[in-house]
């Protein structure tokens, strides 16, 4: 554990952290083989580009590309890195006659144009727009531009603050990052950038980190018409292959158990409770580590209620939502929960007793009582 990091030399990163990608790179190089380099430099290429391609994260609200419509829009970089690429879906339909790629086709189905998945025309902006009332992640209709293949075998997906960038992932240890929560996740990044724009590092980071997790799994929860009881609460299942000795990227019930592989560094590093907290001396502060207690929170409150979490009638999300519209951007846990608990009050007060429950079977009042 370490100092807090200074939020000016915070840097974003995708849904795969930058250690997990340098604990893949350390135990490579710990296992002598020439076959292993070409993977070593991969990993390490893939580092130092993604600092590059992923802006610092700044307290000025970048402006969005309005058309006042919210439209999705669906490009290919063709395993190149210039982002947005070549235009292949729009708004209308098909703009690319010839191109027939269905991982295109599903990114655009699942963002804004909504015929992959039923009669609904279910997708992320209509997410947003039935479930909150935004029109687009920035609630003023900014075009949802999304870009896949983007460069070879990037083992990754992320916002850069204008966009989803979607990588195709090296088929070595990861499988894929076409998944509905993965899409949702990093819509959640933009919505949250539009909203208190929660500096991403610290408590903030991982508040930050939390909200995306919480908007990715109740898309999922909402494409797939599953309650709480129904779902498996994992972020990223299917992210690895065979050869990875793990079910997925997070566990929102139960942090620290998504994966134990030692080429990934070991055990999940996310604790379930506040307890002892202290800021990690990587991971901007442990942005995407001490976001666990603040996910399983959410899960417990979510199977303590049960139902469709996703639907207005049982509000857990849209509670959470409204949370987060009274957070600034230094906001840390002890804040989050004291607007939850407001939250809720305001919109449903029968559920104040099981939220405050959960939030204490996560130990919130060690932050409480020692000031965190």
């Amino acid at each position: 554990m370490g100092k807090k990091v200074d939020p000016a030399k915070a840097k974003r990163q995708g849904i795969i952290p930058t250690f997990i990608k340098e604990n893949i790179a350390q135990a490579f190089e710990n296992e002598p083989s020439p076959l292993h380099l070409p993977y070593i430099d991969e990993m390490r290429d893939q580092i130092r580009r993604e600092q590059l391609i992923l802006p610092a994260w700044h307290k000025e609200q970048t402006p969005s590309p309005i058309t006042g419509k919210g439209n999705p829009k669906t490009h290919d970089a063709e395993n190149g890195y210039n982002a947005p690429g070549k235009l292949i879906w729009n708004e209308t339909g098909l703009v690319e006659k010839a191109n027939k790629d269905k991982v295109v086709k599903q990114a655009h189905d699942w963002t804004g144009f909504g015929q992959e998945v039923g009669k609904e025309g279910k997708s992320f902006k209509q997410f947003l727009l039935e479930f909150y009332g935004l029109n687009s992640f920035d609630g003023n209709g900014a075009d949802m531009v999304t870009t896949v293949h983007f460069d070879e075998r990037w083992n990754n997906a992320a916002w850069n603050e204008h966009q989803i960038l979607l990588g195709d992932g090296d088929q070595q240890m990861f499988k894929t990052f076409m998944l509905m929560d993965v899409i949702g996740h990093e819509w959640g990044h933009a919505v949250t950038q539009y909203g208190p724009n929660l500096t991403y590092a610290n408590q903030s980071g991982a508040l930050n980190e939390h909200l995306s997790d919480v908007r990715g799994i109740l898309f999922l929860m909402y494409m797939m018409g599953w309650d709480a009881s129904t779902c498996h609460w994992l972020i990223g299942k299917g992210i690895w292959t065979e050869h990875v000795n793990g079910k997925s990227l997070r566990d929102m019930m139960h942090p620290g158990t998504a994966y134990d592989d030692l080429r990934l560094g070991g055990k999940d590093p996310q604790p379930a409770t506040f307890t002892n907290y202290e800021p990690s001396s990587y991971d901007n502060g442990g942005v995407h580590i001490w976001s666990g207690p603040v996910n399983r929170v959410f899960a417990l409150f979510a199977n303590d209620i049960g139902g469709l979490t996703w639907k207005k009638e049982v509000g857990l999300g849209q509670i959470w939502h409204n949370a987060s519209t009274r957070l600034g951007s230094e906001s840390g846990f002890v804040d989050f929960y004291n607007a939850t608990i407001a939250a809720c009050k305001s919109l449903n007060p029968k559920l104040v007793t099981n939220l405050d429950k959960a939030w204490k079977q996560c130990d919130i009042e060690y932050m409480i009582k020692n000031k965190k």
